[in-house]
C-alpha cells in the first residue's frame, strides 16, 4: 500500500487521485502494443480537440473487449497523465519511474514515457497555446458628448476572442473617465516595472 504522501511531479507534486490509481490498473491488464495504439489515439484526440470519433471508439471497445465507460475512464486517465506531464515539464524518464512506482508494469509504464517523450513538445505547445487564451483589444475610439453642463464619453470598444468580434459601448461621465484612465495608467507603470 502507498503511502499518502507521496508526491508526483506529473501530478504538480500532489498524490496522484484515487481514480487515476484505479485506471492504472485497468491500463495493466492491456497489452503493450493496445496500450500503444490506444495512447496513439488519445494524443490525437487530445491535440485535436475534437475527442475520439465515434468509429475509433467502437473499434477500441471491440479490440480490447471492454465496456465503452472502462475505455472512456482509461481515456481520461491517460490524457491526464500526458497533459500533466507536459503541463508539468515532466522528462519522459522521470515519468516512466513515477508510473512504476504507482505500479504500473514496466513494460506499460515503457510505452506510456515513450509515447509521451514523442509528443511532449506537441503537448507543451498545445497547452501553452489554450491556456491564458484572453480576448484582444481590436479598436478602442472615444467620442466626447457634450450635456448641459457635462461632459459625458462613449467607448466604443471592439474585443476579439477566439474568431469573434464583440462590440461594446460604455458611456460615463467625466469623473468615471478620468478615474478609469488614472487607473489604466497605473497598472500600465505596475506592468512596466515587471518587464524591466
Amino acid at each position: 500500500m502507498r503511502s499518502r504522501r507521496m508526491r508526483f511531479t506529473f501530478c504538480g507534486d500532489q498524490d496522484c487521485p484515487d481514480w487515476v490509481l484505479a485506471q492504472i490498473g485497468e491500463i495493466a491488464k492491456l497489452s503493450a502494443i493496445r496500450l500503444k495504439q490506444l495512447c496513439s489515439q488519445v494524443i490525437l484526440a487530445t491535440l485535436s480537440e475534437q475527442g475520439l470519433e465515434d468509429e475509433v471508439m467502437q473499434k477500441m471497445i471491440d479490440n480490447l473487449k471492454l465496456k465503452q465507460p472502462d475505455i472512456v475512464a482509461i481515456i481520461s486517465a491517460l490524457e491526464w497523465i500526458f497533459v500533466g506531464g507536459a503541463k508539468n515539464r515532466v522528462e519522459h524518464n522521470k515519468l516512466q519511474e513515477e508510473l512504476e512506482q504507482l505500479g504500473t508494469p514496466r513494460e506499460h509504464a515503457s510505452v506510456l514515457s515513450r509515447i509521451y517523450r514523442d509528443s511532449r513538445d506537441q503537448l507543451a505547445v498545445f497547452l501553452q497555446n489554450k491556456s491564458l487564451r484572453l480576448s484582444t483589444l481590436e479598436s478602442c475610439e472615444v467620442t466626447v458628448l457634450h450635456e448641459q453642463h457635462n461632459k459625458a464619453f462613449v467607448l466604443d470598444i471592439s474585443i476579439k476572442s477566439a474568431n469573434t468580434v464583440t462590440n461594446r459601448k460604455v458611456v460615463m461621465n467625466g469623473t468615471n473617465f478620468s478615474v478609469l484612465k488614472q487607473e489604466l495608467e497605473l497598472a500600465v507603470e505596475k506592468m512596466e516595472q515587471y518587464l524591466q
